[in-house]
């Protein structure tokens, strides 16, 4: 079984993605999304935003030092949370000394949450699916053939 999250289904997520961080009247100054999935919705945010997005391949490493706040961290899914997870763990490379003047706050957000993800830290997400009751396979329209 798949899930399609066609062009607009992923608009109207994007929307209430936006929505709820207005609400919040939270925004990022940088953005940090994961290739592949995370570049489409990273992109658009970056320039709803007009802030920078820094794309990283490997949740593992990250090359680029970032003189940021407020960092969205952002992924099309966040389906078992390993990606996250290994992001989170790893994100002391960053400045996460909260006594430093230059301390970043991380925020993770996912176009769609698997509410059965070992990650709990996505605060904004635009669908939820629950992965141990449905695990049908999520598709993006990028992804559609």
């Amino acid at each position: 079984m798949t899930v399609e999250v066609d062009f607009s289904k992923y608009e109207y997520c994007l929307h209430s993605i936006i929505s709820s961080m207005a609400e919040d009247k939270y925004a990022p100054d940088t953005i940090i999304a994961f290739s592949r999935g995370g570049l489409v919705p990273g992109v658009m945010l970056s320039h709803h935003f007009k802030c920078p997005l820094i794309p990283i391949t490997d949740p593992k490493v990250i090359s680029t030092v970032v003189d940021a706040k407020n960092i969205l961290v952002l992924d099309d899914i966040n389906d078992t949370g390993s990606t996250f997870s290994r992001f989170h763990k790893n994100r002391s490379i960053l400045n996460t000394n909260k006594m430093s003047p230059l301390y970043a706050k991380f925020t993770y957000c996912a176009i769609v949450e698997n509410r059965s993800s070992a990650f709990k830290r996505v605060k904004y997400y635009g669908m939820e699916i629950d992965k141990s009751k449905d695990p049908s396979w999520v598709d993006f329209f990028w992804e559609i053939k």
